[in-house]
């Protein structure tokens, strides 16, 4: 049921009430005003005056009605306008209450009438807001904009938004967006209202967005950078195999232009024309997970390709293919294993120069005590051919070990045309065997360099080596050696015979890995191993072809600073002997576990009238030094059990007093036990195979020795 307006029933009353009073005032005056015409004398004039009376009652009760609903209806409205106004007051400030903005009301000189309670945001409370100007809030940057503001508003212009800064009750400075309009009267500006949108956390939004596009632009920026400085090449593909995008490296490393590189299916980039071939991103694809497979290239480079697939739920998106160049790692891993077996060869070789070390010097020394004591001139050239050739066969050992052993550079001066005359002799059987002939010019005299032997003699033997490998293709040849002199360099060529070097390959000649041989021939480092060594020694090498035909080595190495070339071993023939004082008798231990080389060295010592003591190992030496001194001991360097070394370290616990008397006997020379007996220790070495002079010498030296203490 419709529900009556409740100040309309209560007007409807107030009005029927008003009438009904008036209505009966009315009635009673009319009743009044006709009692005396009821006694007026003239019945026809008193029923005209009671007629006008009740006209006028009528129209007068008429007016009084009709003024009573007007002041009705007027007072229904003002209750209605008032009641309207009630609620667009409580409207108002529910709105104000509710809403995200701050609202306010100026009068015309900026000053403060109304604040909603948003202000609080701010720290402020309304009422510590009301009464004050806007400036009182505001940084003095901003008073000059709110009063052109304020300016433009009196003259009835319309503003747009602006943004201020306002300062809070705690000092801070917040930023907001203000949108204000003028009440006018005419043209009279009576009051401003504004609203006033916080924008300081969309500003600290703001703020952190383009700190994070910075940082995303930024790290955007270093993938393209770190994308196109690796040095692994990098495609990404789409479903279709095809190259959506390249790095750098991935054009670099495969000689096509990135341009060049995108819209092709990743098989025609690394294998032109091979397409359907075995691919890792059709197993990427199959396994769900990233694979690698290394690839060869037709011009031998290695790859090591992975595939890594990236999906959205089951849908693949893009499939990262990297691809590296391994080509050195594996030629890298290859020399490891050549140079492992190397040590393996050089360390077989050692013993095998230590084995025939021992009955060589048994040869040596018989075949002396047979030049010395033999009279039949015929058999004589036979025995020293003996004696020269095992002396050679020494030679030839000691040269092995000393290329076989890795050793510290040991700068020295060098004879460079001893040098070669002994990396002949180590090289001269294969030569031969290869039908190649080989004629050495060696200058004499020749100044000495200062260098390394050992590494001096890889040198040469690396140029040789390719020497011999040009001529050995074609049937042989010959190989020609020379040395000289220009200013203060010392000069050697080398030069064959063989079919040359293609101009094209002559400046990579020295570059590491690069060989003109076939497959497992070899590992292309000869000759940049043999260009360290010859710039470390302050010298240079180059190569070049001969005009007559054939390649030529050249290498220049700096005159060593003083003159001090090293004499080359005699290997000269003792003569028959003659007679000498004799030597003084001592007493002799010989410990040596190799018994044609202690008998040998018995006899020789026998003869000289020595008194010898023989054992054949280093237990036996310690028991017969613990039961007596000797005159001088002599001690082999490796043998079963205990060696000589450990003969040694007993004597300086034991006996210290016969450490000057020992002296040790070895074939290989580059024992690290070696150094330190002669650096540290100050023992004598004879090395085996020694001759009987140097035998004889010690035993003088040791005979001096006594003979001076007594």
């Amino acid at each position: 049921m419709k529900r009556f307006d409740p100040i309309a029933l209560r007007v409807v009353g107030g009005v029927l009430i008003a009438i009904g009073v008036w209505g009966g005032l009315v009635f009673g005056f009319y009743q009044v005003a006709r009692q005396p015409l009821k006694t007026y004398p003239d019945p026809a004039v008193a029923a005209a005056y009671e007629r006008t009376l009740g006209q006028a009652a009528a129209a007068f009760f008429g007016v009084l009605a009709t003024l009573t609903a007007l002041v009705g209806a007027v007072f229904y409205r003002a209750q209605r306008t008032q009641k309207a106004l009630r609620q667009a007051e409580w409207l108002h400030r529910q709105l104000a209450e509710i809403s995200a903005d701050i609202i306010l009301k100026f009068d015309p000189d900026g000053t403060v009438q109304f604040v909603s309670p948003k202000v609080r945001i701010y720290g402020y409370r309304p009422e510590e807001v009301i009464g004050k100007p806007a400036t009182t809030f505001l940084p003095p940057e901003d008073h000059e904009p709110l009063k052109r503001r304020l300016a433009a508003l009196k003259r009835g212009e319309a503003v747009p938004a602006a943004a201020f800064r306002v300062k809070t009750a705690d000092g801070r400075i917040a930023y907001g967006e203000c949108r204000s309009f003028g009440v006018y009267e005419g043209n009279r500006l009576q009051a401003i209202w504004c609203t006033f949108h916080d924008l300081t956390d969309l500003l600290r939004l703001n703020r952190e967005l383009l700190e994070k596009a910075d940082a995303l632009a930024q790290a955007n920026a270093d993938w393209e950078l770190t994308y196109d400085t690796i040095g692994t090449g990098i495609a990404i593909l789409d479903d279709t195999f095809t190259i959506v995008r390249a790095n750098r490296a991935l054009g670099e490393l495969l000689g096509c232009p990135l341009d060049r590189l995108v819209g092709q299916k990743c098989w025609s980039a690394l294998h032109p024309n091979a397409e359907g071939m075995s691919c890792p991103f059709e197993a990427a694809l199959r396994q769900g997970q990233w694979v690698m497979q290394e690839l060869s290239l037709p011009d031998g480079r290695i790859f090591v390709v992975r595939a890594y697939p990236s999906f959205k739920g089951n849908t693949l998106r893009r499939v990262i293919h990297t691809l590296r160049d391994v080509t050195q790692e594996r030629q890298a891993q290859q020399l490891l294993e050549q140079t492992q077996r190397l040590v393996t060869l050089g360390q077989m070789a050692a013993g095998v120069a230590h084995e025939i070390n021992n009955p060589l010097n048994a040869i040596v020394g018989m075949a002396e005590l047979l030049l010395e004591n033999l009279s039949e001139e015929t058999h004589r050239p036979m025995v020293r051919m003996i004696y020269e050739q095992a002396l050679r066969i020494g030679r030839i050992t000691r040269n092995l070990l000393t290329f076989a052993r890795p050793r510290p550079q040991e700068l020295v001066p060098i004879d460079l045309n001893r040098l070669v005359q002994e990396v002949i002799g180590l090289v001269a059987y294969r030569l031969r065997s290869a039908n190649i002939s080989v004629q050495l010019q060696l200058r004499d005299p020749l100044p000495s360099v200062m260098g390394d032997a050992t590494q001096l003699q890889q040198v040469l033997l690396n140029l040789i080596n390719n020497a011999h490998d040009a001529m050995a293709n074609q049937g042989g040849g010959q190989l020609t050696i020379r040395t000289g002199v220009d200013g203060a360099m010392v000069r050697l060529w080398v030069d064959d015979t063989g079919p040359g070097i293609p101009s094209e390959y002559l400046p990579h000649l020295f570059d590491p890995f690069f060989t003109t041989k076939t497959v497992g021939k070899g590992a292309g480092l000869g000759l940049t191993i043999a260009y360290g060594i010859v710039t470390g020694h302050g010298g240079r090498i180059r190569a070049e072809n001969r005009p007559e035909g054939g390649a030529r080595f050249i290498v220049e190495l700096p005159v060593a600073p003083c003159e001090t070339t090293p004499a080359i071993s005699a290997s000269q023939a003792p003569s028959r002997s003659s007679p000498q004082e004799p030597p003084m008798p001592m007493q002799i231990l010989v410990v040596e576990d190799e018994m044609p080389l202690a008998t040998t060295l018995q006899a020789l010592l026998v003869r000289e009238g020595h008194q010898v003591t023989l054992v054949n190992d280093g237990d036996a030496a310690i028991n017969a030094l613990a039961q007596r001194d000797y005159d001088l001991i002599l001690c082999d360097l490796k043998m079963p059990k205990v060696n000589g070394e450990q003969v040694y370290e007993w004597l300086q616990a034991n006996k210290p007093h016969l450490r000057g008397r020992f002296v040790l006997m070895t074939g290989d020379f580059l024992h690290p036990a070696v150094q330190r007996a002669s650096e540290e220790w100050g023992v004598p070495i004879l090395h085996k195979p020694f001759r009987v002079d140097e035998l004889r010498a010690l035993i003088k030296e040791r005979a001096q020795t006594i003979k001076g203490a007594s």
